[in-house]
């Protein structure tokens, strides 16, 4: 019997790559827009989930996190209001050159892809990065699941470099669940190279 290929969803892709490079902790809010993630860390039970009680407290707690530790601090939030309501906790991580890494669920990656111009994405996304690039050190969105890894890994190198600061990556919900086919696999696992750390 022909032996079944086990493959990585985006959001276990997402998880392994915090994992090979120290994160131990998320700070989150569960939504619509992040349950893939949640259910990938939680399946996982290696990172600890806190969860908070509003996004920016959240993203404060992370701040916390990284002062007391020296590590990185990750938030992870919702798409719409779960996402505009890290901005205050985003702004002061800057403002204070914080390291933290901002993950934020959106709507579907076609949604996101927004040919007609429009405001709102789907239900109730919107553009994350255009609202979070100003106080961030860098901010973007995955499109496609084969870049999850290079540019999660990117986004944790920038955050804990000189000035120190918040970086920020938007995740569209379908590409949390997809899988990757064996032509994204290669290209997956060419990406898994770890970028170093600044402290290494």
């Amino acid at each position: 019997m022909a032996k079944t290929e086990t493959l990585a969803t985006g959001a276990e892709i997402l998880l392994q790559t915090l994992k090979s490079n120290g994160v131990d902790t998320i700070f989150a809010i569960t939504g619509a827009g992040n349950l893939a993630i949640i259910d990938a860390i939680a399946r996982d039970g290696e990172v600890k989930l806190i969860y908070s009680h509003h996004e920016q407290a959240a993203a404060m707690e992370a701040q916390g996190y990284s002062r007391i530790t020296g590590k990185l601090g990750v938030v992870l939030v919702t798409t719409g209001g779960g996402t505009s309501n890290v901005v205050t906790g985003v702004l002061s991580a800057h403002l204070d050159s914080i390291p933290i890494l901002v993950i934020s669920g959106n709507e579907s990656s076609f949604h996101c892809a927004n040919p007609n111009q429009l405001r709102a994405y789907g239900v109730q996304g919107f553009d994350s990065c255009a609202v979070l690039a100003p106080i961030s050190k860098k901010s973007c969105r995955v499109m496609n699941v084969e870049d999850i890894s290079k540019t999660v890994q990117e986004l944790i190198y920038v955050a804990l470099s000189d000035r120190q600061g918040p970086t920020h990556i938007d995740f569209p919900m379908d590409l949390q669940r997809k899988k990757l086919n064996s032509s994204e696999s290669k290209r997956y696992e060419d990406s898994e190279s770890k970028i170093p750390l600044p402290s290494q």
